[in-house]
This record gives structure tokens, sequence and C-alpha cells, in this order.
């Protein structure tokens, strides 16, 4: 589940970027976890282009998943909207998504859009958040460039998670993402963090980590 590509529309010029594929992509097409000096050396429109081609919404850097592992400790998390896995994968934490542009209705939409979509880790288990959060009894939850739950009459998706009940039912909730893509979110009402560092990196240069608990 990802942040809603009707929300923002951008005007890219077309070019080759596919030279990035052998300094971002492992042998097997996976993300790498790199240091974040490796995308400061990447031109902003080349990147931009990469990550909407290829799906790639966060960029988890070594930076960021030390960072979380950090934040974590040790108490038992897990990772939900996790898509292609890296960043669940790199924290060493289980790893579910409900595969949603997987679906027919979901994929014709981002068609119609113009929206590449997700090619989800072969790691990653096929369940909603909830059902995760029921079936792990986790302390955190992790998530990077997840939508809210909307019945139409906010920002957001039919398909997101309801981050209000995940917030009841957890201790921490850690959200990657982008301050203009995820601050409109309903429970950014309430108190959390948003910390943001040089290190950290997406498909928006507003990235931003929102720490709920």
């Amino acid at each position: 589940m990802k942040d809603n590509p009707a929300l923002h529309f951008q005007v890219m010029q077309p070019r080759d970027v596919t030279y990035l594929d052998e300094k971002l992509l492992d042998a097997d097409g996976n993300l790498r976890v790199l240091p974040a000096s490796v995308y400061e050396d990447i031109p902003w429109e080349h990147l931009r282009l990469w990550t909407h081609f290829r799906a790639i919404y966060g960029l988890p850097t070594i930076e960021l998943v030390e960072y979380l592992k950090k934040l974590i400790g040790g108490r038992s998390a897990i990772e939900i909207g996790s898509g292609n896995g890296v960043l669940g994968r790199a924290l060493g934490i289980p790893r579910t998504d409900n595969f949603m542009q997987t679906w027919p209705d979901v994929k014709l939409l981002y068609t119609l859009q113009g929206q590449p979509t997700i090619t989800y880790g072969s790691d990653v288990e096929e369940m909603d958040a909830i059902e995760a959060i029921r079936k792990y009894k986790p302390e955190v939850v992790v998530a990077s460039w997840v939508t809210q739950f909307s019945d139409g009459s906010r920002p957001g998706s039919m398909y997101g998670p309801d981050e209000e009940v995940l917030l009841s039912m957890v201790r921490s909730y850690m959200m990657f993402g982008s301050i203009k893509n995820h601050d409109h979110k309903v429970i950014c009402n309430g108190i959390h963090q948003i910390i943001r560092e040089p290190w950290m990196w997406s498909r928006a240069q507003d990235s931003a980590l929102f720490i709920w608990g």
C-alpha cells in the first residue's frame, strides 16, 4: 500500500536512466541498501525518474536502517505495506503487505495514470496491516510510504490501513515517507515526531520519518 498516485502530479522529461539499475539493484533485481552518499552523487531528476519507472518509493539507506534498529531496540517489530520488502529485510523483521497493486481494479487505475506497479518481494507475506498485527502481536510497526484508509472524505485509499486502529494496537508506529505526501494523515493531528536527516532518501525531496509512541 503506497501513497495515492493521484495526490501529486509532476511532469518529468523522458531520459534513459537504466544505467542506475547496476548501481542500485542487486543481481536478483532487488533494491540494495546503500550509504546515503551513493544517492548524493546521482542527479535528482535521474533518481526521480528511476524510482518512478521501477515503482520504488522509499530508498532505505544504511544510515536509516541503523537508526531504526536503535529506535526499535529489543522490542518485537513487523513491517506493513512492505512492497519490495527491502526495509523490513534489512531490519530482519517480518514483512507484510496486502498486495493491492496486483488487484485488477488497482492495476487498471495505475495503468490509466501511467504509474508502474510494485514488484512485491518473494518473502513478503500477503496480509493487510491489522491482520498482520493480530498475527505477530508486535510492539512496534514499521512502514514506508503507506497511505491512510479513506472512505472518500479525506485523502488516502479505500485499501489503506486504518492507522487510528493500528495505533491502538501497538506501542510505537514508525513510518518513513514524505512531508508533502503524508503530513495530511489524520493521525498527524495527534502527538508524534517528525525527524528529517540528510541521509533520508526517497522519491520525494522532503523525506522524513514519522514516529508515534
